[in-house]
This record gives C-alpha cells, sequence and structure tokens, in this order.
C-alpha cells in the first residue's frame, strides 16, 4: 500500500525508511566545503505545488533531483554555490497536504517583481537625470502611474531575474 500525501491513517504498512518521493517530509543538513550544516525541514511535492518559503520542495528541483529515490541515513551529492552534499536525517510521511494555491503565489511574487523593477528604474533616472530645464525631485514623482508605464514595457524574464537577485 503506498500511503497517499497526508494521509496517515493507514501506517501499519508504512515502510520505517521510505526512499524520498512526493509526499514525504524530510529533515536534511545541508553540508558546505567548510563543514558547516543548515538544517532544513521540508514537505516534498510535485513542481506544480512547490513553495519554498513555505517549506515545499518541488521533487523536479535540483534539491529534490539530489535526494529523490534516496533514504534517511544517506548523503547525496549536492554541487551549488559553497554546498557539497545533502546529508537526509529523516523521512516521514507528510502531515500538511500541498497547497493548490502555490502557483498562484508563485505568480504574485512575479507581479511584484516586476512593479519593484519599475519603480527601481524609474527612481534611477529620475536622480540621475538633469537638463537644462532642471532635475527631477524624487519625493515628488508620482510614482504609480510612472510603474504603471514601466511595467507595461518589462518583460517577465526581467523580472525573474531582478526578483532573484533582490530577494
Amino acid at each position: 500500500m503506498v500511503v497517499a500525501q497526508g494521509d496517515t491513517s493507514d501506517l501499519s504498512t508504512w515502510d520505517s525508511n521510505p526512499p524520498v518521493g512526493a509526499g514525504v517530509h524530510v529533515v536534511l543538513d545541508l553540508v558546505s566545503e567548510a563543514g558547516d550544516r543548515e538544517r532544513l525541514e521540508l514537505d516534498v511535492v510535485p513542481d506544480n505545488a512547490a513553495d519554498f518559503d513555505a517549506g515545499l520542495l518541488g521533487i523536479g528541483t535540483p534539491l529534490g533531483k539530489a535526494i529523490a529515490g534516496r533514504r534517511a541515513g544517506t548523503v547525496a551529492p549536492y554541487r551549488k554555490g559553497d554546498l557539497v552534499e545533502v546529508a537526509i536525517l529523516a523521512v516521514t510521511p507528510t502531515v500538511t497536504p500541498a497547497s493548490d494555491d502555490a502557483a498562484t503565489r508563485r505568480q504574485a511574487n512575479l507581479d511584484k517583481a516586476r512593479q519593484d523593477i519599475a519603480r527601481t528604474n524609474a527612481e534611477i533616472f529620475s536622480t540621475t537625470f538633469d537638463s537644462k530645464w532642471g532635475g527631477y525631485d524624487a519625493a515628488a514623482v508620482d510614482w504609480t502611474a510612472v510603474t504603471r508605464s514601466i511595467l507595461r514595457k518589462t518583460t517577465p524574464e526581467k523580472a525573474r531575474q531582478f526578483y532573484r537577485i533582490n530577494a
């Protein structure tokens, strides 16, 4: 019997050391080159329900792929930045079902990033532009109108890049 995500009603058949896959809760240690460890507790979910900030790790993400199919007590190579490996400390059934609104939250974050890009671009321009008729007073600018104008020209990829850099 496979225990469905969030279904803990029949744990009599639950594998005491199950492999990592969608529908489990994992406790991990990310290990750096210096030997430092960072503890993470995450629920592994399908990619469409992933929301790392909410503790939901998509199985198709680089970290999800590194630990997929492995069991508690094992170490997997994981080269990202100064990280070299990930130690899987525990794998248990998840108790919180994945949220269906993860895609909506991701889109809201992208929209916010686009707004932040537009405002930042406008502020930079207003503080650097000067002409023979005078410059801009950044405090007096109607940022809502400027942001709307710039947003029409901002691509989703630019928004994602900005958000990754400034988040």
